[in-house]
């Protein structure tokens, strides 16, 4: 240090100097008086009261002795520093000067990002090795700090790798961390800290130096194995160590947290391609790992170093269309320089699976395959076209989503790679699981993307912007990581959520929170996309839903055509909360997990719905892919004979484009294992004969005439078949209408009557339908008639029905139309009271069907699985959320929000994760399941309306708090009565409430309300 004048050091030993310019005097040692300064030197012109002095360093000692004792450091104090204390009276005692302290500057250092002074100011462990007898109370103040401090250097020496500093990492950066290194004083966390550090600059020596230190720190500690954290840091470090190429290039790791082995195996792999040598590998990891993440940023690696990359994704939605992920990788290789080289018999079959590809293949003359021969007349022409492409220049072929790839592309996959012996070619392949798409050989690799460490988990959130120093802000990253589990993607989703809660800001680079506490809170979600989806709109909620049923990209007209034109905000609302992304003009979600999620979420008729205006949408393209989707997903809906106009508009395409394939060959490529035989002879029958197959026959001249004079007798019999009325959905169950008085009813979902003429067309439908009451006791109060809709559907929302005795007759007529019919039993009339019972599940493997009964778990243990309640309401509700809480533990922290749950409905199942920690004590304890219209769990599990504007947890009155003997009568009935707090100003002169006075003054009402809900018995035994 540069400086002159007394220092005073804290970290690694603790010493008192006087520096005069290169010469240095140890004025004290290690003892009780510079005990005391290093004390009052962190908290300097702050006043301490003699008697803490006393026992924090003499606590061994009498009254008196302490007193004497403390005079005594004192006195040695100032005789080495002078007189820098003052006394105030015989208790206050204040240190008036800031001493140059090693400990401050280190702070000071971190906090500005100076990290190169923080690197050469950390000798050691804050205090390490004092030992002092009777201080027991300073060495707990010391140990808190050295943990406070060594957490905040090893923060700074990992977000340094993450800002700039691993890409201009200068000298004396290294020098210090090589010195720091060699001191073998710093702690655990500094050293991983360390090696981290040093993997990201590329520097793989250091970082094996800074893992062995480690390592013998753990033994000179007495831990005879090394933690997880520390045998996984060692192992990455070891085998980065083995890339050779890597440590010789000196190569800057890019930004990619915790997989700094992987990105230098992966370079690695492409710097041998480059020199000739073909390389392939494989990853594997569970849904937001960071697969697709690595596969980017290797792809843009591949094309600055000399080579192509090519990066394509399966899509959910092409699974059921054969070969749809080998065209889709002909398709981007034929674009690539060197694709006209190939064979004219492998152009000619690749125009045959592929007709798009006619129009880079001109003069290629289509023929009929044999469906023997159809795979490995693939697999040639897709070997001969890469082997072209790849001869031109080093490529990479970069295969994501592969467990999404349709059944028929994964052999075509296989063979085509095992083929591709020599030349510039790398193939990487990235699936969930372990896929069998690349053949065992010498030259393939296979990483298996494991959940990120805690450590790593933190350095990516500290990445992703500059946070504000602070132990709330640490709190808040930490639970960020834990609640996150390692997994990238969910780590975005809980951010995202937090920014649409208003509880997080960010400004640029800056994030910033109103309060911090709060925003920590808000973390604790099983499913943040399902809160994310739930803050939507109904409008943005249906993109959201097509983008999903869509399973692929969406083009700009197709969602023009759906009802969002380009500029629509819309798309940059869903954007910045991380559900859609804009990819090459196309909008697809921003990852299937959000598609699993509301396809989740969503029910069969929406998903058909959906179906039904994509398909309406994509038909209006000019495109053979627009219509090849359509048809897809009017299959889909049901609705053949709109996938048969479909199929017409395609092959007429095919064949002005000399395809002369008979239709079931062209469906039968399509639609391989996608679509069921029996659809696929339907679909083929709907088409015209002379579509069918292009060769003149005289068969198919005889078959038209004997249809038009069959035509005549097939009308005259048609036009005897009357029009008919039919109720086609609807009606599952019934909810009062009180609002028109006793004994009126209406029916949920309404009823949908379909209006069915054979021999009209949809201008030809009636306008209206009428329903007519069916029996005596029966009568209509509202909604007797609705409008039919082009579908020829109408549907009866508003029908509201009075009724007598217990059954419903309706009769539904329409001029011209023969009537129908409908009964509907009042049995088991639903008066809107919701409920909800345990019917079983499986925890730990072991699996209960009486709540009462419930389980068996040893104390402490973990507890995981599946439980599943059945639900009934007979209300619709915007926000209606299943949570659960146990009966140990701080409610307010252990209660959790499991899924949103849609109403009405009746008897629905809801399957529920579920994850504790069993109670220490022995004994019998609940978990408290509870269904709930709020807008969050939490004001349901506290018993707090949701016009107290936030949840009135830990009050004694939490759902937790339920009696036992009211939680076994809720098992028998589904719902619980009990009372829930709204603001005692609320008018409740009709409710049974009493007034309850809250700790800061407040008074509220607690008004009894019925809460569906029900309770698992947890029978806790002693280890």
């Amino acid at each position: 240090m540069s400086e002159s004048g007394l220092q005073l050091r804290t970290l690694g030993a603790l010493e008192l100097l006087d520096v005069r310019g290169d010469a240095q005097t140890r004025l004290l040692g290690s003892g009780k008086p510079l005990a005391l300064l290093a004390f009052l030197s962190c908290a300097p012109r702050r006043p301490q009261h003699r008697g803490q002095l006393c026992s924090l360093l003499w606590a061994d000692a009498a009254p008196v002795r302490q007193r004497h004792n403390l005079r005594q450091a004192l006195w040695r104090l100032r005789k080495a520093v002078g007189d820098v204390f003052t006394e105030v009276g015989d208790d206050l005692l204040t240190l008036d000067t800031e001493l140059w302290c090693d400990r401050t500057l280190l702070l000071e250092a971190v906090r500005e990002r100076r990290v190169d002074s923080a690197i050469e100011l950390y000798r050691g462990a804050f205090l390490a090795n004092v030992s002092l007898p009777g201080g027991d109370e300073f060495e707990d103040w010391a140990a808190s700090e050295r943990r406070y401090i060594d957490q905040q250097f090893s923060t700074a020496l990992s977000d340094a790798a993450r800002t700039g500093l691993t890409r201009h990492a200068t000298e004396r950066t290294r020098t210090g961390l090589a010195v720091l290194l060699q001191r073998g004083e710093a702690s655990p966390p500094v050293l991983q800290a360390v090696a981290e550090l040093s993997m990201a600059m590329g520097d793989v020596p250091l970082a094996e130096e800074a893992v062995d230190v480690l390592e013998q720190h753990q033994r000179r500690d007495g831990s005879a194995d090394a933690s997880e954290e520390t045998q996984r840091l060692a192992t990455t470090v070891r085998r980065a160590g083995v890339v050779s190429d890597a440590r010789q290039s000196n190569r800057p790791v890019p930004l990619l947290t915790g997989r700094h082995y992987e990105w230098l195996s992966l370079t690695s792999l492409w710097d041998g391609v480059v020199r000739g040598s073909p390389a392939q590998a494989s990853m594997s990891g569970q849904p937001g790992v960071g697969k697709s993440r690595l596969l980017e940023e290797l792809a843009q690696y591949c094309r600055e170093h000399d080579g192509t990359a090519v990066c394509l994704r399966a899509e959910p939605g092409e699974r059921t269309i054969a070969f749809a992920f080998a065209n889709q990788i002909a398709r981007a290789l034929s674009k690539l320089p060197g694709a006209l080289g190939i064979h004219p018999q492998s152009a000619a079959d690749l125009v045959t699976f592929d007709h798009t590809l006619y129009e880079i293949y001109r003069k290629a003359v289509r023929s009929d395959i044999p469906d023997a021969d159809v795979p490995m007349r693939r697999i040639n022409a897709l070997r001969d076209l890469l082997q072209a492409v790849s001869e031109n220049r080093p490529l990479a072929l970069l295969l994501d989503d592969l467990h999404w790839c349709d059944d028929a592309s994964l052999p075509v996959v296989k063979s085509l790679v095992g083929r591709v012996r020599e030349g510039a070619l790398l193939v990487v392949c990235a699936s969930r699981g372990v896929l069998d798409v690349l053949p065992n050989s010498e030259i393939r690799r296979h990483f298996a993307l494991a959940p990120l460490v805690e450590l790593d988990t933190v350095a990516a959130i500290r990445s992703l912007g500059e946070w504000p120093a602070g132990r709330d802000v640490d709190a808040f990253i930490a639970t960020l990581a834990a609640q996150s589990r390692g997994i990238p993607r969910s780590l975005l989703e809980r951010l995202d959520l937090a920014l649409e809660q208003g509880v997080l800001v960010r400004a640029g680079a800056t994030w910033s929170s109103p309060d911090w506490a709060t925003a920590t809170a808000h973390l604790h979600v099983s499913h943040p996309v399902d809160h994310l989806v739930a803050s939507c709109t109904t409008r943005e909620r249906e993109l959201l839903l097509l983008a999903a049923v869509a399973g692929a990209p969406l083009r700009a007209d197709t969602l023009a055509a759906l009802g969002f034109p380009e500029g629509d905000g819309i798309f940059d609302r869903l954007t910045h909360r991380g559900l859609l992304e804009m990819d090459t003009g196309q909008l697809r979600l921003a990852h299937d997990m959000v598609m699993e999620r509301l396809l989740t979420l969503s029910v069969d008729g929406e998903r058909e719905r959906m179906h039904l205006r994509l398909g309406d949408a994509l038909s209006e393209g000019a495109t053979t892919a627009s219509q090849l989707s359509a048809m897809r997903h009017f299959v889909l809906a049901n609705r053949l004979g709109w996938a048969a106009t479909c199929l017409s508009r395609l092959v007429r395409r095919l064949r002005a484009e000399h395809d002369t394939r008979h239709v079931q060959s062209i469906l039968r490529a399509l639609f391989d294992g996608g679509v069921d035989e029996q659809t696929r002879r339907k679909l083929a029958r709907m088409i015209p004969l002379f579509e069918r197959s292009p060769y003149y026959r005289p068969a198919f001249l005889t078959i038209v005439a004997v249809m038009l004079l069959a035509l005549p007798f097939a009308m005259w019999r048609l036009t005897l078949r009357p029009p008919v009325l039919a109720v086609v959905d609807g009606g599952r169950f019934v909810g009062q209408a009180n609002v028109y008085g006793e004994g009126v009813y209406r029916l949920v979902p309404p009823l949908v009557v379909a209006a069915a003429r054979p021999t009209a067309s949809p201008q030809a439908l009636p306008r209206y339908v009428y329903a007519r009451p069916g029996r005596e006791g029966t009568r209509i109060v509202a909604g007797d008639s609705a409008l039919v809709d082009s579908l020829g559907q109408a549907v009866f929302g508003g029908l509201r029905v009075h009724v007598r005795d217990s059954l419903l007759t309706l009769q539904f007529a329409s001029p011209g139309m023969s009537p129908v019919s409908h009964t509907v039993s009042l049995h088991q009339v639903h008066t809107g009271r919701s409920t909800a019972r345990l019917i079983g599940g499986e925890v730990n493997g072991k699996r209960f069907t009486d709540p009462e009964v419930g389980i068996r778990m040893k104390a402490g243990a973990m507890m995981t699985g599946i439980v599943q309640v059945r639900y009934s309401a007979a209300w619709a509700a915007a926000s209606v959320w299943v949570s659960m809480t146990p009966t140990w533990g701080k409610p307010s922290a252990e209660g959790r929000d499991l899924s949103p749950a849609a109403t009405p409905v009746r008897d629905d199942v809801l399957d529920l994760s579920i994850g504790l920690q069993a109670p220490n004590v022995p004994g019998r304890y609940r978990i408290i399941f509870s269904v709930n219209a709020e807008p969050s769990g939490g004001f349901t599990l506290s018993r707090t309306n949701w016009t107290m504007n936030a949840p009135l947890w830990d009050d004694g009155a939490d759902l937790a708090d339920i009696p036992d003997h009211e939680l076994t009568l809720a098992n028998q009935r589904g719902f619980a009565k009990t009372t829930v707090s709204y603001p005692g100003h609320w008018n409740t002169a009709d409710w049974r409430c009493t007034p309850r006075r809250l700790g800061d003054g407040r008074t509220v009402k607690d008004c009894l309300q019925d809460i569906a809900l029900t309770a698992l018995t947890v029978r806790v035994e002693p280890q």
